[in-house]
C-alpha cells in the first residue's frame, strides 16, 4: 500500500523538480544577460553586484523548495522502511511460534513411520496383524503427539500474549524531528 502511495506522489514531485530546474535555468539566463548589460555600462562593479544579489535571492527560493521536496521524499521513504521492518518482525514472530509446532509434528510423523516396516516389500512379505499391545502403543503415541501439539499451541499463545504486553508497556518511541531547510547550513 505504501508503494502505491509513493508511486502516486512521485509524478507531482518529479514535475515540480522539473519546474524548479527550469526556473534555475531562467534565473541563470537572466543573470547572464544582466551581467552582459552591466559590462556595457560605465559603472560595472555596482551593477554586477546587484545582479549577483538578485540571482542569489532567486536561487535561494528555488533551493528552499527543493529542500522541502527532499524532506517530503525522505519522510515517505522512512515510513515505507518502517512498514517493511514491522512486516519482517511480524513474519519472524509468526515463524518463531510455528517452528516448535512443526518440529513436534515432524517428530510425530517420523516416530510413526519408524514403527512400521521400512519398505513396501517388507510390508507385503509379512502381513502384520496389530496386537492389543501394538494398538495400545499406537494410541499412546497418538495421545502424546496430541498433547505435545496442544502444549506447543498453548506456548504460542503465551508468547503472543507476552509480546502484546511488552508492546503495550513499551510503546514505540517517536523519531527525532527532521531539521528544517533553514537548519541545513
Amino acid at each position: 500500500m505504501a508503494v502505491c502511495m509513493l508511486a502516486a506522489a512521485e509524478p507531482p514531485a518529479q514535475a515540480r523538480r522539473q519546474q524548479l530546474a527550469e526556473q534555475r535555468r531562467q534565473i541563470d539566463a537572466a543573470h547572464a544577460s544582466r551581467a552582459a548589460e552591466c559590462r556595457s555600462r560605465f559603472v560595472v562593479t555596482a551593477c554586477l553586484e546587484t545582479a549577483q544579489r538578485e540571482r542569489r535571492e532567486a536561487l535561494q527560493r528555488v533551493k528552499h523548495e527543493e529542500a522541502a521536496l527532499d524532506d517530503a521524499e525522505r519522510k515517505q521513504r522512512t515510513i515505507e522502511r518502517e512498514q517493511r521492518i514491522a512486516e519482517k518482525r511480524r513474519l519472524a514472530a509468526e515463524r518463531s511460534v510455528q517452528e516448535p509446532v512443526e518440529r513436534v509434528t515432524r517428530a510425530a510423523v517420523a516416530a510413526s513411520t519408524a514403527a512400521t516396516p521400512a519398505s513396501a516389500h517388507e510390508r507385503s512379505q509379512a502381513p502384520h496383524k496389530p496386537s492389543a499391545a501394538d494398538e495400545d502403543d499406537r494410541l499412546r503415541r497418538a495421545s502424546a503427539t496430541r498433547q505435545r501439539l496442544a502444549e506447543a499451541e498453548a506456548h504460542r499463545r503465551d508468547v503472543e500474549r507476552r509480546n502484546a504486553e511488552h508492546a503495550a508497556q513499551h510503546p514505540r518511541v517517536a523519531p527525532l524531528p527532521v531539521p528544517g531547510a533553514s537548519a541545513a547550513r
